[in-house]
């Protein structure tokens, strides 16, 4: 191989690595990348992450999901850098839940281009760790029947599928975290390496 090619090698690896997502917290700020994230959504992703037709989101909604340090919450971004600007490209979050104490109710969003390249995993193992450290007991979330990467992803990280409980189009993912604390199950060996940030 001869030099000038292993420098433009070099610096091709060196553009990919840069372009690989940081998953770090939700932070007071961030609102504008939030809202950006979820405006630039297909129309299919934003059906299956709020499980309606939403064609814009409210600002009551936008500030709710952008708050920060709310108790028993967690948010996590990804985010990645184009033409200098930081940019979102997933989130997955935890709230409260209404059905019990001790669980959290999970949800997932990923930017359509960024899809099936192991964002939404690596979003889902840091959120699950972080869940499991916070004493989390059991987390759980709601997909459409149909949506078969989510359930696909699911099932890799350990969930399990039951029935809805109310909603016959709804599927729910849910997962006990006392084997997890400190870690989670991996899907596969060969997966994306993400880096973390605080």
């Amino acid at each position: 191989m001869n030099q000038l090619w292993s420098e433009v090698l070099d610096a091709e690896v060196a553009r990919l690595v840069a372009a690989l997502p940081v998953i770090r917290p939700l932070r007071n700020g961030d609102g504008p990348l939030v809202e950006a994230l979820l405006r630039d959504l297909s129309s299919t992703s934003r059906l299956r992450r709020f499980h309606a037709a939403v064609s814009e989101i409210p600002t009551a909604l936008l500030k709710q999901m952008t708050r920060v340090d709310t108790p028993g919450e967690a948010t996590l971004l990804a985010t990645t850098v184009v033409r200098g600007r930081e940019v979102a490209v997933g989130e997955a979050r935890y709230a409260l839940s209404d059905e019990q104490n001790d669980a959290r109710e999970f949800a997932l969003v990923v930017a359509d281009p960024w899809q099936r390249l192991g964002v939404g995993m690596e979003l889902m193992r840091e959120l699950m760790r972080h869940a499991a450290q916070s004493g989390v007991v059991v987390l759980y979330g709601d997909t459409f029947a149909d949506n078969v990467p989510m359930l696909e992803l699911a099932r890799r990280l350990g969930f399990e599928k039951r029935r809805h409980p109310t909603d016959a189009r709804l599927a729910r993912m849910s997962i006990t975290l006392d084997a997890v604390k400190g870690r989670v199950r991996a899907a596969d060996s060969s997966h994306a390496t993400y880096s973390l940030a605080a």
